[in-house]
């Protein structure tokens, strides 16, 4: 059972409140060396936050599909599922077989979405070998969720993973849906430039918060989440089970930050019932 959501529905008066970016871990991943994954932990850290469900991704290679569609199949009302494929035509041979892998795997599960990781996967992401995949992905009617945030390790060049590389793939897809994860990191304002040009990009709030705290980009932050949240343009998420110091962050820690800057930036009831959950909501039909 969902708890009371601890006094959220009240503030936020979200119809549903959702984790709009987390992360299973499946024993064999890389990341689990350094993380907690556990289906059964995100589920714990939904209900003492008061949550309803959680949007979760596999990442092609290191995460499998068949991991994260079995803890949906397990936990139908408390998971939504988005798939992961490679698109890297340094892979392939030909680029429109991550297209039919995806055709494949949307046969087996109905995931909800599709998530890619550019900087992990080794792909950028206005390379024009892969208009033609992008191109199907629109055809299947998936959002994309796309990792857009510089870090030091990335196996592209740090500029091929920046918010206007996204501009550049949507003027060649126009179609696309895609949720620019971490709010394009310390370009969150490049992010929404790029979210007022095409009226299909969403931010998740995901990690930035904890990341940039104390600094100028969460003027940044502030600033762009009062300017989108009337359009509907934000969405909550954690990026569960992201460490700080070996400790999991609690959802419930990330949040409260939210909340008290929603409330600083003086967002109103329905602005922050978008950000908490309706958004994603209506994006990804679970209404």
């Amino acid at each position: 059972m969902v708890p009371t959501r601890d006094g959220l529905s009240r503030v936020g008066g979200a119809e549903v409140l959702v984790d709009g970016h987390a992360h299973l871990l499946d024993p064999g991943s890389p990341f689990s060396e350094h993380m907690n994954g556990d289906p059964d932990l995100l589920l714990h850290m939904l209900d003492d936050a008061g949550f309803d469900r959680a949007v979760v991704f596999a990442v092609a290679p290191h995460v499998s599909n068949d991991f994260v569609a079995d803890a949906c199949r397990q936990h139908p009302d408390r998971f939504v599922g988005f798939a992961s494929v490679d698109p890297n035509a340094r892979v392939y041979s030909d680029p429109l077989l991550a297209a039919t892998q995806l055709e494949d795997l949307l046969t087996r599960f109905p995931f909800k979405g599709l998530k890619l990781h550019p900087r992990i996967q080794g792909f950028s992401i206005s390379d024009p070998r892969h208009t033609a995949f992008f191109q199907r992905v629109v055809a299947l009617g998936l959002p994309v969720l796309i990792d857009c945030i510089s870090q030091p390790r990335s196996l592209v060049p740090l500029a091929d993973n920046l918010p206007f590389e996204v501009d550049r793939l949507l003027r060649a897809v126009p179609g696309l849906k895609i949720i620019l994860a971490h709010m394009g990191g310390h370009r969150v304002l490049d992010a929404y430039c790029v979210a007022l040009a095409h009226p299909h990009v969403y931010l998740d709030l995901s990690w930035v918060i904890h990341l940039y705290q104390g600094s100028s980009v969460e003027q940044d932050i502030k600033f762009v989440v009062k300017k989108l949240a009337p359009m509907r343009r934000i969405v909550f998420g954690t990026d569960f089970p992201i460490f700080n110091r070996e400790k999991t962050l609690p959802i419930r820690y990330s949040r409260d930050l939210c909340m008290n800057m929603f409330t600083e930036i003086e967002l109103d009831q329905g602005e922050v019932a978008g950000i908490m959950g309706d958004t994603i909501a209506d994006l990804l039909g679970l209404h």
